[in-house]
């Protein structure tokens, strides 16, 4: 049991580092405590709160996950290496990924619920919202 309490111990260090070093991680954590501040004040459906809470706590996930590959590449090359970038930028992919994914989510329980459109609707706005994004680098389309 002592040793089951101490691997806790261990993931509460790992999320307070996210949460007090990592600044996408900590970004990600402020716009997703907004979200869900957002979605029991708007009063969801029980399935959308879950969708919700889903997609935040996914994005997140990744973002550690992230964290983690950059991290051990830092550790184990220090020097810059091609490879270590392109393994670096497939993960970041993956996160921006899960966050298109999170925004055609909100945007269609969002639009339902504090507009009224339609889920097709929903999912065509968040496309486009997605690509707006992106186009504008908050989704990495920027230049480096």
């Amino acid at each position: 049991m002592r040793t089951f309490l101490k691997s806790f111990e261990f993931a509460i260090r790992g999320l307070k580092h996210l949460l007090l070093k990592e600044r996408n991680f900590k970004i990600q954590f402020t716009i997703g405590l907004t979200v869900l501040t957002l979605s029991l004040l708007v009063g969801l459906e029980e399935w959308e709160f879950l969708w919700i809470l889903f997609s935040i706590f996914f994005v997140l996930s990744l973002e550690g996950i992230n964290t983690i590959v950059e991290e051990l590449l830092d550790f184990i090359e220090e020097r810059y290496h091609k490879k270590v970038e392109i393994v670096k930028d497939l993960a970041a992919g993956v996160v921006l990924l899960g966050s298109m994914f999170t925004v055609i989510v909100a945007t269609i329980i969002f639009g339902r619920a504090l507009f009224g459109i339609s889920r097709i609707t929903g999912l065509f706005f968040g496309i486009i919202l997605d690509a707006f994004l992106f186009g504008l680098g908050l989704f990495g389309g920027g230049k480096r």
